[in-house]
């Protein structure tokens, strides 16, 4: 997991842990490959809710890169508000005003077009705000 990711995870832990429902999250984990069933047993061992979304952010940034979008991707229609904030946020930190890195400008323009298939584009221009095709060079809200 990239270290931009990390620090958005620790951005929303207070959040995620009081509204997520563990048990809604690490079946599809384990499905996406995210986490192994020892890993979710160890989770489930937590009496509180609470400190089972606690475990599993914890346990998050170790594991592969996918692993923060297989996240993102469970929660996205039980807490579609949450998981907006969260892809914005993750968008943002890669984003760096006054840095011109083509690497940067390379990775949100994959972003975005990953996103601009995986949703309609309302929910796009929600997600991202009015400014999102000047951030990302490219004209993501004249799409219709």
């Amino acid at each position: 997991m990239t270290a931009e990711d990390r620090a958005v995870l620790q951005q929303f832990h207070a959040p995620l842990t009081e509204t997520i429902k563990s048990e809604t999250v690490l079946g599809r984990l384990v499905a996406a490959g995210v986490l192994s069933h020892e890993e979710k047993n160890s989770i489930n061992l937590a009496p509180r809710n609470a400190d089972r979304v606690g475990a599993l952010l914890a346990l998050l940034p170790r594991k592969p890169a996918h692993a923060l979008d297989a996240f993102c991707e469970a929660i996205k229609f039980r807490h579609t508000t949450l998981h907006d904030q969260l892809v914005k946020a993750r968008l943002l930190a890669q984003y760096r005003p006054g840095e011109s890195s083509a690497s940067t400008d390379v990775s949100l323009r994959s972003r975005c077009g990953k996103m601009t298939t995986q949703c309609d584009n309302r929910q796009h221009r929600r997600i991202l705000g009015p400014g999102a095709g000047r951030i990302l060079g490219h004209s993501v809200l004249s799409l219709q």
